[in-house]
């Protein structure tokens, strides 16, 4: 009992340090009084007034991060001279600004702003410098998105020059491409003319591509990676797409392209790459903390070029006071064809949690094909064996799987994505090749997505589901590994690993045939790389194979904590169980890691 009030005093006093840190953090900036901006327009239409006033907000965030109140004549002029600025932007070329610092109230500038009439677009032309290649395919004018009659906006304007760049480099093969604009505006009529301004390269094809500075990596494997063919029509987009590829497969420090003037006589060029390798073996470490599994560690060794094609040679070894996992994955880009890889893997595992105790381990091959830049597809193969203890009874299983997925991700970054969603639809037949005759289906479909807001609170919201479904035999026939649990630092904040669902009368976890969850998370970063989280996660496990509304779903919901680091933010989270169960949940659990939980 004794034991018991001190580990809770324990958590109490996590909970009091973690609500000041998010005090403090927070409110840090409210000690500083900074300038006031204030504006007064006239006969402004809402959505600009909303921008000028957003254009001070940031400013405001500027002048506090200078932490001075002495510079009110400087602030004055900036935003004065900003402020026009944005108005000739927006069309109001005759827009007019009186600043004044206010005598009776300390530290504030007052803008007192009239835009006067918007200016509109009276012609779109299309024209050429002096020594431009003029044997150039031109978009029709009448296509473009800007029309005669429409107002002078400038980000509209600048629109349709990538418009008319894109246009062009489709449909012409030139070795040098640039587009500018020139505006004339007419202050009587109160309109403004738009010449698109070309100049353009010789005609050009690719004659061959070629690398310097390869040392370990084969020519051959980058020139795949580059994915630029010999001969084909020369355009600068493939060169920076090529040259991104370089930068993202992480074999090289640097890629810098070099590509000649003028053609040759046959109206080609050679491109060449300058590349210089970085070291390809590294070696990860990372630890973490749940209430329910403890204190854990990871420590990785990785080979990112083993046989000189790319290929990634993965080895770990992690475990917590539950879980014990050594590893061993491999991957081969371009595998028979240019847009698939072959990924092989192995592991053994030991699992000692409330609801088994499993030793065992398995291996796998498969291919994943990329479909797009965005949707990727695979089918494999998998062996699963392990000795499964659970109750009383202890069962060997030897699995075979053949499991297959579609996946759609864009999003912006995986550790710490702000935009974009991750959907993957994955399933896989099971057949259990020992004594014991047994064949089942699993299947799985999550989602996440993630909007970033663009105001002055600036948080991310994240938003994640997950369901899945078993058929095949009754929940007690399946290997208790491959059922569905709920539950834990990943799943359900506020509950144990694996509590959330069915229990027997030792409140022991029975997993279940079907499984629904869902989070929603409020992000907030701050300037000194410190965040905070306000998340809610709920979920249930189902003993058939659909989800019911006969069991009542578990939620759980809490705050946290983060540090962004160059490798990922860096995550603390405090969860309370909503429909806690006497005898079951704590009243709250507490986890750490790399990462954010989705």
């Amino acid at each position: 009992m004794l034991q018991r009030r001190y580990t809770i005093l324990f958590y109490h006093l996590i909970f009091i340090i973690l609500l000041l840190f998010i005090y403090i953090t927070s409110s840090i900036a409210a000690k500083y009084k900074s300038i006031d901006l204030v504006i007064e327009t006239t006969n402004t239409p809402p959505k600009i007034e909303r921008k000028l006033k957003e254009f001070l907000k940031e400013t405001k965030k500027i002048i506090k991060s200078y932490n001075t109140t002495n510079q009110l004549a400087y602030w004055k002029s900036y935003c004065q001279k900003s402020l026009l600025e944005l108005l000739h932007s927006e069309g109001y070329y005759n827009a007019t600004i009186t600043a004044a610092i206010d005598e009776n109230k300390e530290n504030r500038i007052n803008f007192y702003i009239d835009p006067d009439e918007r200016y509109k677009i009276s012609k779109i032309t299309i024209n050429f410098v002096k020594d431009s290649n003029r044997s150039v395919i031109l978009p029709d004018i009448k296509d473009l998105t800007i029309k005669i009659g429409d107002l002078a906006i400038a980000e509209n304007i600048i629109n349709v020059q990538k418009q008319i760049y894109d246009n062009i480099e489709t449909h012409n093969c030139l070795l040098s491409l640039k587009i500018s604009n020139q505006a004339i505006i007419d202050n009587i009529e109160n309109t403004m003319e738009v010449t698109f301004v070309i100049n353009a390269g010789e005609k050009a094809h690719i004659d061959s591509i070629s690398f310097e500075g390869l040392k370990s990596v084969k020519s051959k494997y980058v020139k795949k990676l580059v994915n630029i063919k010999d001969g084909v029509c020369f355009k600068n987009s493939l060169i920076i797409d090529g040259r991104k590829k370089l930068q993202k497969s992480g074999l090289f420090a640097s890629a810098t392209p070099e590509i000649p003037e003028k053609t040759d006589e046959q109206g080609k060029v050679a491109v060449k790459f300058k590349l210089k390798e970085r070291k390809h073996r590294s070696i990860k470490a990372g630890v973490n903390y749940s209430t329910d599994k403890g204190l854990g560690a990871k420590l990785g060794w990785e080979h990112r070029n083993f046989f000189s094609n790319g290929e990634t040679l993965s080895t770990s070894i992690s475990g917590n006071q539950k879980e014990q996992v050594a590893e061993v994955n491999y991957l081969q880009k371009f595998f028979k064809r240019d847009d698939q890889d072959l990924k092989m893997g192995a592991n053994v595992k030991n699992d000692d949690n409330k609801a088994f105790k499993s030793k065992g381990g398995e291996v796998s091959a498969g291919i994943e094909r990329r479909l797009t830049d965005i949707w990727t597809t695979g089918v494999g193969t998998k062996y699963k064996f392990s000795a499964t203890k659970e109750e009383f009874e202890t069962r060997n299983f030897h699995l075979i799987a053949l499991p297959v997925f579609i996946q759609r991700d864009d999003r912006d970054n995986s550790l710490d994505p702000h935009s974009g969603s991750n959907v993957r639809l994955s399933g896989a037949p099971f057949a259990n090749i020992d004594q014991i005759k047994l064949s089942f289906f699993k299947s799985t479909l999550s989602a996440s997505t993630y909007f970033a807001f663009n105001s002055e609170f600036a948080p991310v919201i994240a938003i994640k589901g997950k369901v899945g479904s078993l058929f095949g035999v009754k929940a007690s026939k399946i290997p208790p590994t491959e059922r569905f649990y709920s539950g834990g630092s990943r799943s359900v904040r506020g509950y144990a690993n694996k509590l959330v669902g069915p229990l027997d009368e030792f409140k022991r976890p029975l997993g279940g045939k079907a499984l629904f969850e869902t989070s929603v998370e409020l992000r907030k970063r701050f300037k000194n790389d410190f965040g905070v989280v306000i998340f809610t996660d709920s979920g249930q496990v189902y003993s058939k194979e659909f989800v019911s509304t006969k069991s009542k779903i578990l939620h759980g919901a809490g705050i946290g904590a983060r540090y962004y680091t160059s490798f990922g933010p860096l995550r603390f989270d405090i969860a309370f169980p909503l429909n806690r169960r006497k005898g079951i949940d704590n009243f709250y659990q507490l986890s750490f890691g790399i990462g954010q939980s989705f």
